[in-house]
């Protein structure tokens, strides 16, 4: 759903002929919520990095026997070191090391271990039915529906997506730097 939403949006806002979202509440709002929207979109972004650092951290802490304290400032030198770049280099270091992350460890790796610990597909079948199960009592449906629209509407008013869109030459380009930075 968010890709469909990147996807109507990006042209939108590839016309608006701004850089950042601040500037366009700017021009249609005024000074005041420029200045709320800075703040609330600085707040989100701090959350935002505090909790894949500690995401990143805990899955190094389980792959590696580290601690998670450990983990992070592993996490936080490497991330540092690919955006110490700068710059558009910076976006693309970023896509090749996690791209090729993600297609070795991810794909060819960790299910071989996976497999081991969950003891095969058969074992897999075997569980209940609410273990795979998107919701449940303690995170029911409502809850479930609430986040997947809050991701798909907020993620328009990101404060980032400008710049994802921004890079583009057209609206066309901009539209496939939306969605294919998801990726």
């Amino acid at each position: 759903m968010v890709y469909i939403v990147y996807y109507l949006f990006s042209t939108i806002y590839k016309r608006f002929r701004v850089f950042n979202l601040a500037e366009f509440f700017g021009m249609r709002f005024g000074h005041n919520v420029v200045t709320f929207y800075a703040l609330s979109g600085s707040l989100l972004l701090l959350f935002q990095v505090g909790v894949f650092a500690l995401g990143g951290g805990k899955s190094i802490a389980g792959l590696s026997g580290l601690s998670v304290d450990q983990s992070v400032l592993l996490f936080s030198f490497v991330v540092a070191l690919y955006l110490g770049s700068g710059g558009l280099m910076s976006s693309l270091l970023t896509d090749i090391f996690q791209g090729i992350l993600a297609l070795t460890a991810f794909c060819f790796l960790l299910p071989p271990f996976l497999w081991e610990a969950a003891s095969g597909f058969a074992a897999l079948r075997q569980l209940p039915p609410e273990v795979w199960s998107l919701y449940s009592e303690e995170l029911p449906l409502s809850y479930v529906t609430a986040l997947i629209f809050s991701a798909t509407f907020g993620a328009i008013a990101s404060p980032f997506l400008f710049s994802l869109l921004g890079v583009g030459k057209d609206e066309r380009a901009a539209t496939q730097c939306a969605w294919g930075h998801l990726w």
